[in-house]
């Protein structure tokens, strides 16, 4: 698999067979895991950056004077910078080293903090948070800088701990905003500022500065294929995020998943003629690369329904909705912590086991649990051990699925092309989430308490139920590619 990655590197891109910089000097990647620990650090910050506003929201609305939909912005915003970064930011990852590009969105990441911080009113928060969602770039180019620096003996490894940072990240930032909602608004924001500080000086110190320059400039970047992509992927992210609060049969939902799919197509079409383009789409055509991205965007889509159901569910007034647990914010959060600790533990060791039963073994176990962890929970959510339970067995689920979606990407890819691959494959993952929670909305909107903003604890069992849905047929794509690598890998590793 590793052969055709690199056929098609070769093939369709002159300028990939120059290294990026980490591999000039020493030609091959040599380091420890000390990199991979430094680099979980910034992936914490992540996750925290779109979790520990949520507590916040209402007090937001009125210290700023904006409306629920101008808060609500704060939240899309983030969420659609992280989807769009990826594959820009692998990109130039891939040409001017990962280090670089790491430290320089972390630093527009800080930037947009502190203009958080200190806003006022609500466009220059706005501004911030857009801002601060340079942080999603942090994901392609840290695995791509794992890749490259780590020796091949611990790179899974290295891939599971940076995947645990992001585990970690969830819990810290609910519970951070939980814990500091009785206090100013902002103060949350400086100790936001404060992480960031933490990983850039981190990164910066121990993380080893690219060795000789690269041959690339940035006349190497694709930039009308990166402007492309990302007004087309925010064509299909916005109406996802918004569909439920437009109407998904508005003229403005509509109109923007049309312009949106339109303006990839042209994105597809400049691509297939650029001597150096951004995303090599040719490799979407071998299996062993497009089936592991179909699977995981499915499990991922669970993950944009995990938070409604555990935070959602929990905080409903019992004696009013006639389920939920009453929970406060601080309460409601808690019940994402076991799905966070068991990620952030489980991660390295998967992907330490990925090495001996194979990456493609590692996402079906992921599959397969992510579908027993909705099954369980459609029929047991009434008690608050049985929410405990399969937060902490989906927390698992990530553990294997998504590093071993990272190890086969880098199995599909060259080298110099790794922050780019991994930023195709986090784009995917953010589609497949904000699909999942735009599907969970719309089918708990569906049914309400009359009198209330409250779904009925029958549309909860119906939205787990589309879970379980999503996560079977990502289980069937995983087993489907595993099986086609089994019966043609030497074939098409001949090619």
């Amino acid at each position: 698999m590793a052969t055709v990655g690199r056929m098609i590197g070769r093939a369709e891109d002159p300028v990939g067979a120059s290294s990026p910089p980490e591999l000039v000097a020493s030609g091959a990647p040599s380091g420890g895991l000390g990199i991979a620990f430094v680099l979980a650090i910034g992936l914490a910050v992540v996750a925290i950056i779109p979790t520990a506003v949520v507590p916040l929201l209402g007090t937001l609305a009125g210290q700023l004077h904006g409306s629920a939909s101008s808060i609500a912005w704060s939240v899309t915003a983030v969420s659609l910078a992280y989807g769009v970064t990826n594959p820009a930011c692998g990109r130039l990852g891939d040409i001017y080293g990962y280090r670089n590009i790491i430290l320089a969105c972390l630093a527009i990441t800080g930037i947009g903090t502190v203009l958080c911080a200190i806003a006022t009113a609500m466009p220059m928060f706005l501004v911030g948070r857009i801002l601060q969602g340079a942080a999603g770039g942090l994901i392609p180019v840290s695995i791509g800088l794992v890749r490259n620096t780590v020796s091949p003996d611990k790179v899974r490894v290295g891939m599971g701990l940076v995947n645990s940072g992001i585990g970690l990240g969830v819990g810290v930032g609910f519970m951070l905003g939980g814990l500091l909602q009785d206090y100013a608004w902002n103060v949350t924001f400086w100790i936001m500022l404060v992480f960031v500080l933490v990983a850039i000086v981190s990164i910066a110190m121990l993380v080893p500065r690219p060795q000789g320059r690269s041959s690339r400039s940035l006349r190497d970047f694709d930039l009308i294929g990166a402007v492309l992509i990302t007004i087309g992927a925010t064509g299909i992210l916005l109406p996802l995020s918004k569909g439920a609060e437009w109407g998904w049969t508005s003229p403005t939902t509509l109109g923007l998943f049309a312009a949106g799919a339109a303006v990839l197509v042209v994105f597809a079409k400049w691509e297939s003629r650029h001597v150096a383009p951004l995303v090599q789409l040719r490799l979407f055509a071998v299996p062993h690369f497009l089936l592991p991205n179909i699977a995981v965007a499915l499990l991922a889509a669970t993950t944009g329904a995990v938070f409604i159901f555990f935070v959602g569910y929990t905080s409903a007034p019992p004696d009013l909705a006639g389920y939920g647990f009453g929970a406060s914010v601080l309460r409601a959060g808690s019940f994402m912590l076991p799905y966070s600790i068991m990620a952030f533990l489980v991660s390295p060791l998967s992907a330490r086991l990925g090495q001996g039963v194979g990456a493609r073994t590692l996402l079906i176990t992921g599959g397969m649990l992510t579908t027993l962890t909705f099954a369980f929970l459609t029929w047991n959510h009434d008690q608050q051990w049985q929410i405990y339970l399969g937060s902490a067995v989906y927390g698992i689920a990530l553990a294997c699925f998504n590093p071993a979606l990272y190890a086969l990407v880098a199995d599909a890819f060259s080298i110099d092309k790794a922050g780019v691959a991994q930023g195709m494959s986090t784009l995917s993952e953010q589609l497949g989430s904000s699909v999942g929670s735009a599907a969970t909305t719309a089918v708990l909107a569906a049914s309400l308490i009359p009198g209330t903003q409250l779904s009925t604890a029958g549309a909860y069992t119906h939205a787990y139920v589309l879970c379980v849905g999503f996560a079977t047929v990502g289980l069937i794509v995983a087993v489907v590619e595993a099986f086609i690598h089994r019966t043609r890998g030497s074939a098409i590793r001949g090619r």
